[in-house]
């Protein structure tokens, strides 16, 4: 007898253990924040109410809040964390990357999420990670391309542009470079029955592209 009423008892104190976190989470002024950290590295976020008038996006007024929220995070790397604050409008630093830091407001009266890009520095015109924090990555000016001898002799090449590039193709050689996108002009001597001829052109650098050169 005195076993089943311990074990009453013990759920009794489990179901009133889940009814006060359900309560918990299901009050009104709370929103969950989550942060998803798909880099490498750890991300560490420091967040407090707003210290001064401000206005969110869809112009909403947020008057200034003495002794707020505050809220810090630290989320491991390829980690999602999340946690319940108040509902209303914050500012954030996060520092992502192993040391680049960025500020901005975050409007979590409906809650919010942030996404840290899994390439952290740099990113080519072809990355696709959508929905992912702005400012974090800059994008990467240096494209990779080729160059291909179409002929049967050496050809000196020299290009010109952001940069400049100049090299010698073996007979039907080629060579792959990395070089600051943009257009640029090439010129190159092609042999003729009785003297040289210059051949010229001009040439925007695409990735993966491959500059064909030959004498006609």
């Amino acid at each position: 007898m005195k076993a089943n009423k311990l074990t009453v008892g013990i759920l009794l104190v489990v179901a009133l253990l889940v009814v006060s976190a359900t309560a918990v989470l299901a009050r009104p002024e709370l929103a969950q924040f989550t942060i998803q950290n798909k880099s490498d590295h750890t991300v560490y976020l420091t967040m407090y109410e707003a210290t001064a008038l401000r206005h969110s996006a869809q112009n909403i007024e947020y008057p200034a809040v003495s002794g707020g929220a505050f809220y810090y995070m630290a989320v491991a790397p390829k980690t999602t964390q999340t946690i319940t604050v108040d509902r209303a409008l914050y500012f954030y630093n996060i520092n992502v990357c192993g040391g680049k830091t960025l500020s901005s407001p975050i409007d979590l009266v409906n809650g919010g999420k942030i996404v840290v890009p899994s390439a952290c520095l740099t990113y080519y015109p072809t990355y696709e990670e959508k929905l992912t924090l702005d400012g974090v990555m800059e994008e990467n000016t240096l494209v990779a391309f080729s160059v291909q001898n179409m002929t049967d002799a050496p050809l000196f090449v020299a290009m010109t542009g952001p940069q400049t590039l100049s090299f010698l193709l073996d007979a039907h050689g080629a060579r792959s470079f990395t070089a600051t996108e943009g257009a640029y002009s090439y010129s190159y001597q092609c042999k003729g029955a009785t003297q040289y001829r210059a051949e010229t052109g001009t040439y925007t650098l695409r990735f993966h592209d491959t500059l064909e050169l030959g004498c006609d």
